[in-house]
């Protein structure tokens, strides 16, 4: 038998690839032929020269021997094992053909690589793996499992690889904290013994908590989130502290429901209020169907009476229709303010929920919309002297809107036939102020002649007749009501392309679309009973109207698929009622945003008649490049407002909001909010948020100070409150809020949801 002593180095690079290994490629390039000593022969003759080993993985080295008999290949100098995905690198190995497993002796790396993406290292003082199974031991491990925020390091005496993604770590240590060799971690934990599943959670028996070092606290058991894969088990927990409910601590359990759905349940316990129960539950069907519930309840021990909140918001299409859900309860209307402390955004005063339903029907359209308004301006639990009560008991809510329309059929030439009906349920908390059904029905005559391109012609005259059926508590008879109505409606679009060269890069589209329209309704029954005649307007109404609109379009030149995104929107509308002779209020609506990072959007109702403003809104933000956000916003209300649409009393008010979201450094994010009351010359409200990501980057720090003052009653002293919240990072699950994307690296903003209005539901005359 011929024996092969230890080669000679050969300065060169040696690739050697796998020919019968199962879990690579059947065609591979098989090694060359290693160089062999020829034996003592008395007559020179030529003799074949003995078939090179066959790897099981391909390598590279500087220095390579083989033993024949025990067939052994023994690698040296750089040397470079790779078996998809992981690969071994180290001073010096020994590949065993006959059972496959490599053998690293000195300075062992193993790196898998996923997507082109290191997504475990483990560095070792010795290891031992089998190619085939993946299994293997290692000899003082340390495996670093790369986040978005960090990275998550493993250590162990000894590590045993199960099998791709499962380690047992024996006497070893956990921690997310990314710092420097040699420097001690924020925290960690020791453990007899860690099982990790590097798609999964890392599970730890008994274990000691260190807080720089230091042992703090014992444990039997614990669990701690490493990846970003979707696998049930306990999260962090989440510690903190606020004036108004004290210490509060909880330990949220992330719940796998399948591929598209996912539990979050959020036990906490807060010193003064009790128990609070919370839970959130997402399912993603993509395109198809899509949704977001969060509830939460307490029995709340400080007022002996139980609180809630809750929200769903969601959206489900099918080839001809489609549902839509935003949805926000609450129990009262300091549920905000106990438990969330976000005193700051409390001058939006509403909470507002919708639900609407579109169905496309052979020639017609089904739709439906619940919407309704919770006032939040009001405390309705322990109610303060001076403030203003809680509103909801007198609104009126349209609970549901319906609608049934019929489109357009052409009779004779341009002469048509569409039909329209409409069933509004109003209702209110307090009976006792009234509540009643009105059903509408609307069949028309149109004319629509065709004009040419950017022209457009549409008139009709139809009749209207409505019931209107109060509660019977209220008043027992119907009311019944007929009037005429009639229509006309012409515009002319104009529209220019810029940026249509060649070389442009970006390109611009401006439509530009004056609208005249006249509207006619004729007079009808006043209603007997007193509910309806608040709600309807039997007056005789003749409106000419001109409505001005301009859209301004941005596209990526050379994307044809993709969408046009819209830069500028401005609507102006005036209407005058030809009847009662009268200026209806002017409305200048709209919004202007840049892909420089900054925007401005206005809504504006003045009368001309009177010159007054009636109302008016407007924001004006700006954003830096590194996503830096400053806004100042502006609200105006007096007297009542009447469009061609709506007509409404409203309660006067003259307010700033403004604020600021900054990251002042890599590692602390700012936010300021303030609502200063122009009228009462009161500052309202404002709001201060500190959030501290640890320089580890394995724990975070959130604080807020809030001070209210009673715009109706300036003397009284302010309100102040403030809360405290700690949470360790672990992995990727951590459901971060925007100002932690920022600080995190984060930096996409999410998008704004709008919801579709369903045919026929905003255009009636």
């Amino acid at each position: 038998m011929l024996k092969f002593a230890r080669a000679k180095p050969v300065g060169l690079l040696l690739l050697l690839y796998l020919s019968r290994a199962p879990a690579l490629p059947a065609q591979v390039e098989k090694a060359g032929s290693l160089p062999a000593a020829a034996p003592a022969q008395t007559k020179p003759k030529k003799t074949e020269q003995p078939p090179a080993p066959e790897l099981p993985v391909s390598a590279q080295a500087q220095q390579l021997s083989y033993d024949r008999v025990n067939e052994i290949v023994t690698l040296k100098g750089e040397v470079t094992v790779t078996n998809p995905p992981f690969t071994i690198s180290g001073d010096e190995m020994e590949i065993y053909l006959k059972t496959n497993i490599v053998r690293a002796l000195k300075n062992v790396r193993v790196v898998k690589t996923q997507n082109e993406r290191q997504s475990e290292v483990i560095l070792a003082d010795f290891a031992e793996l089998n190619m085939d199974t993946g299994a293997g031991y290692l000899i003082a491990g340390k495996m670093t499992l790369p986040t978005d925020t960090g990275s998550v390091t493993i250590t162990g005496d000894k590590m045993e690889k199960i099998n791709d993604n499962l380690y047992r770590f024996h006497q070893g240590s956990f921690t997310s904290c990314s710092c420097a060799e040699g420097q001690k971690p924020d925290w960690a934990m020791q453990a007899q013994e860690i099982n990790a599943d590097t798609n999964g959670t890392a599970k730890l028996k008994s274990v000691r908590v260190l807080i720089r070092g230091a042992k703090i606290m014992y444990l039997p058991y614990a669990e701690a989130p490493i990846s970003d894969t979707r696998k049930s088990g306990f999260l962090t927990p989440e510690f903190g502290y606020s004036s108004r409910g004290g210490y509060q601590a909880g330990l949220p359990y992330f719940l796998v429901l399948g591929p598209s759905a996912d539990l979050t349940i959020y036990p906490t316990y807060i010193q003064k209020r009790g128990f609070l129960a919370g839970t959130e539950f997402n399912h993603n069907l993509g395109p198809v169907s899509t949704g977001t519930l969060e509830a939460f309840a307490i029995e709340d021990q400080k007022l002996d009476r139980g609180r809630w909140i809750g929200s769903y918001t969601g959206a489900t299409s099918w080839d001809s229709g489609y549902v839509r859900e935003d949805i926000n309860l609450a129990s009262d209307n300091e549920y905000i303010l106990d438990y969330q402390q976000d005193i700051a955004s409390r001058w939006q005063r509403e909470l507002d929920s919708d639900i609407i339903f579109s169905q496309n029907l052979p020639g017609s359209n089904l739709a439906a919309d619940f919407a309704w308004a919770d006032d939040l301006a009001g405390w309705d639990i322990a109610p303060i002297e001076g403030w203003r009560h809680d509103r909801d008991r007198q609104v009126i809510q349209q609970l549901p809107e319906l609608s049934y329309q019929v489109f357009n059929r052409p009779l004779i030439g341009p002469l048509g036939f569409d039909l329209r009906a409409y069933l509004d349920n109003y209702w209110r908390e307090n009976e006792s102020l009234g509540a009643g059904v009105q059903t509408t029905l609307a069949p028309r005559l149109t004319f629509s002649p065709s004009l040419g391109p950017g022209v457009r012609f549409f008139s009709f005259a139809g009749y209207h007749v409505t019931a209107l059926k109060p509660a019977p508590d209220f008043y027992p008879d119907a009311s019944y009501s007929y009037r005429p109505s009639a229509g006309a409606d012409f515009s002319l679009a104009v529209e220019r392309l810029y940026g249509d060269t060649a070389t442009a890069k970006t390109k611009y589209r401006h439509l530009l679309e004056p609208e005249v329209l006249v509207f006619y309704d004729g007079p009808a029954q006043t209603p007997e009973d007193p509910f309806f005649q608040q709600i309807f307007n039997p007056s005789e109404r003749g409106l000419l109207g001109l409505n001005l609109t301009s859209l301004l379009f941005q596209k990526k030149a050379g994307k044809e698929d993709a969408p046009a995104s819209v830069l500028n929107e401005v609507e102006i509308t005036q209407f005058y009622d030809l009847i009662a002779e009268d200026w209806l209020d002017l409305q200048f609506r709209g919004y202007l945003q840049s892909p420089k990072h900054y925007g401005i959007d206005w809504t504006i109702l003045y009368n001309l008649e009177n010159e007054q403003w009636h109302r008016g809104h407007g924001e004006f933000w700006v954003e830096d490049p590194r996503q830096d956000r400053y806004w100042i916003g502006y609200v105006y209300a007096l007297d009542p407002v009447a469009t061609n649409w709506y007509a409404s009393p409203q309660e006067p008010a003259e307010s700033w909001t403004g604020g600021v979201s900054m990251v002042a450094t890599p590692n602390l994010g700012v936010i300021y909010r303030l609502n200063y009351s122009a009228l009462s010359q009161t500052l309202e409200s404002q709001g201060l948020t500190f959030n501290y990501l640890a320089r580890q980057k394995c724990w975070m720090l959130s604080v807020k100070v809030n001070q209210s003052q009673n715009p109706y009653n300036p003397e009284r002293k302010p309100n102040y409150s403030g809360s405290v919240n700690f949470q360790i990072l672990t992995g990727n699950q951590l459901a971060m809020g925007p100002e932690w994307r920022q600080l995190a690296g984060k930096t996409s903003t999410p998008p704004k949801t709008g919801q579709a209005t369903p045919p026929g539901a905003t255009d009636r005359p």
